[in-house]
């Protein structure tokens, strides 16, 4: 039970970060630097925080 309860917090954690990495490519790329340092700057944030949420909620990576 307890693997079934971290693997669901696994996928919506990776669901949460995809979904924001999506949303900030498209909008780098509405404003035409989607590989600029700044568009590349902000998806390994929104990657770090969802690293940062996974290890919080299971204890570890």
């Amino acid at each position: 039970m307890l693997l079934a309860m971290r693997l669901l917090m696994f996928l919506m954690v990776v669901a949460a970060v995809v979904y924001g990495a999506v949303s900030l490519v498209r909008w780098a790329g509405s404003r035409g630097d989607v590989m600029s340092g700044t568009g590349l700057q902000k998806l390994s944030f929104a990657l770090l925080v969802g690293l940062m949420l996974y290890a919080a909620v299971t204890g570890g990576v």
